[in-house]
């Protein structure tokens, strides 16, 4: 399939007139992306063959409750990155102002460098959260 495609081949059935006379001029040219959309339509026939299915019983009040329990500790990534950027900031003010003596410059670049390798843990570790 061809990944410029990819995006149109999944909404085959909601595209504007324009777009899917494009599409088709493309799928008579590409035995990939028309075997591609071939699997798209048996995989949509076999999900509505399975027709609706119910949540177990309590399933919407455990989801609830998850939720609220994860916003309420969400505010912890964002305190420390702030914690981590307030002490980047004190900690270059001290480098600087002793980079005259030489005895402090090369302690003051680790911690800089360790402060913003915190950091930049602490946005990753948040952005795997969302």
């Amino acid at each position: 399939m061809c990944p410029e495609y990819e995006d149109l081949l999944v909404a085959y059935d909601a595209l504007e007139r324009e777009e899917r006379t494009h599409l088709d001029a493309h799928l008579k040219l590409c035995p990939r992306c028309s075997d591609y959309l071939l699997l798209l339509s048996h995989l949509d026939k076999s999900f509505s063959a399975l027709g609706a299915m119910k949540a177990p019983s309590g399933f919407r009040r455990s989801l609830s409750e998850r939720l609220d329990r994860e916003r309420k500790l969400s505010f912890v990534p964002e305190v420390l990155d702030f914690l981590v950027g307030v002490s980047f900031i004190l900690l270059t003010g001290l480098g600087l102002s002793h980079a005259v003596n030489e005895a402090y410059l090369l302690p003051t670049v680790i911690l800089v460098l360790f402060g913003l390798s915190v950091w930049a843990g602490l946005q990753a570790y948040n952005e795997l959260r969302t």
